[in-house]
């Protein structure tokens, strides 16, 4: 159902933008966050704080220059969603 081409695509970009979250996430606040949550539960914590990092901050992610938008990276990860959810309900029909 879900093996199309543009999902697996989709989902690879939110892959590594939560990894590269993870990672900025543990190299700066590790110590702190094990400071709140027990150790063990450090790096789960640090894992769901990167996705929804993933989720909200680098997909509403637009660069702007002088009240003008150069890149309006929301509109297109919105529409490739759709685009998406197109291409699944195709397949699976």
């Amino acid at each position: 159902m879900f093996n199309t081409a543009s999902f697996l695509l989709l989902w690879l970009y939110f892959a590594v933008s939560t990894l590269i979250g993870y990672c900025f996430l543990m190299t700066t606040a590790a110590s702190k966050l094990q400071s709140y949550v027990a150790p063990p539960v450090a790096k789960l914590t640090g894992f769901v704080l990167a996705a929804l990092g993933a989720a909200t901050i680098l997909q509403s992610f637009s660069l702007k220059l002088s009240d003008m938008k150069i890149v309006d990276v929301q509109h297109l990860i919105e529409n490739y969603g759709t685009r998406v959810v197109a291409d699944i309900l195709k397949k699976s029909a």
